[in-house]
């Protein structure tokens, strides 16, 4: 809105370089983005600076959004569950007078929701949090993580590279909601891609007995315990490790005293999270279909193979 409250500005963005930093909503443009604006105090109905717009109603002007803006299109394409019911709950509301309102002066921050030109507010859009933590800036991404084709295995391995390279930094959240196998077994393939390729660990014991204590100064461990422990859910993969460090006891030479700490640590763990074994897949207990992990694990592959140099 306008200072006057006489006109509206528009900017039109891909929302994955929209986000809220506390209560506030905050652009972060790339060089990618196609930057589209539209301001009625200058260019009336004369939407986007177009001559046969005039008349257009909202879908009709949509579709011309579709095909004269193709680069921003193109940085929109994704499923979004939750942008998709927002917009329908919006629409809702605008066709009784009620346009949601981003920005204006003088209006108060609420948390959750956003202003309105009629005297309701709105929820506010399902916008992605950024966050900054040890100089790293990121946010997570709902699930499904998966894109057409995908292969679940390596899949994670590119999405792992793509973040690491960013600006800001997008993590995919657990997708244990979904009860989806392969989104699943992906993730924890990830992780075991992670351990190896970026924690460096070739072994099961050196990584376990790492992981204990962990270097909390570390931006490889922070952002591993981010993206694989914000649900408590990494004592499913270190229950999954541990007992193959059981199995193959004699390969890695454990001592009756690590056996018998890692047997003690095993037990504890099933009792209490055995009663859950069939609520979703996980490495250790897998649900109805048991996750094969480390086929794809970057070092020669092979189940047999996972963390052993």
């Amino acid at each position: 809105m306008s200072p006057s409250g006489l006109y509206w500005r528009c900017s039109i963005l891909p929302f994955s370089r929209i986000f809220y930093e506390g209560e506030e909503i905050s652009i972060h443009l790339q060089c990618d983005a196609e930057i589209v604006h539209h301001t009625s105090g200058e260019d009336g109905f004369h939407y986007f600076g177009w001559d046969d717009a005039k008349e257009d109603s909202a879908r009709d002007l949509a579709k011309k959004v579709r095909q004269r803006f193709p680069d921003l299109l193109s940085l929109c394409k994704r499923r979004n569950y939750e942008l998709s019911g927002w917009l329908a709950y919006a629409l809702g509301h605008a066709e009784r007078g009620r346009l949601p309102v981003m920005y204006a002066d003088g209006f108060v921050s609420q948390p959750d929701t956003v202003a309105s030109t009629g005297e309701a507010r709105l929820m506010r859009p399902p916008y992605r949090s950024l966050f900054t933590e040890g100089g790293v800036r990121f946010t997570f991404a709902d699930p499904p993580h998966l894109g057409r084709g995908d292969d679940w295995h390596d899949a994670y391995i590119s999405k792992i590279r793509a973040w690491r390279a960013a600006q800001i930094r997008v993590y995919p959240r657990y997708p244990a909601s979904t009860g989806d196998i392969y989104e699943i077994g992906a993730y924890w393939e990830g992780a075991v891609y992670y351990i190896q390729e970026i924690l460096g660990f070739t072994r099961l014991d050196a990584f376990l007995d790492a992981l204990e204590k962990p270097d909390p100064d570390s931006e490889r461990w922070t952002t591993f315990f981010k993206v694989w422990n914000d649900q408590g859910q990494l004592v499913y993969l270190k229950a999954f490790l541990i007992r193959k460090l059981i199995n193959e006891g004699s390969r890695y030479r454990l001592t009756d005293v690590q056996l018998k700490k890692h047997q003690r640590w095993l037990h504890e763990f099933e009792s209490t999270q055995g009663a859950f074994s069939d609520d979703f897949y996980n490495p250790y207990f897998g649900g109805g279909n048991p996750l094969h992990l480390g086929l794809c694990s970057g070092l020669g592959g092979g189940e047999d193979k996972l963390f052993y140099a």
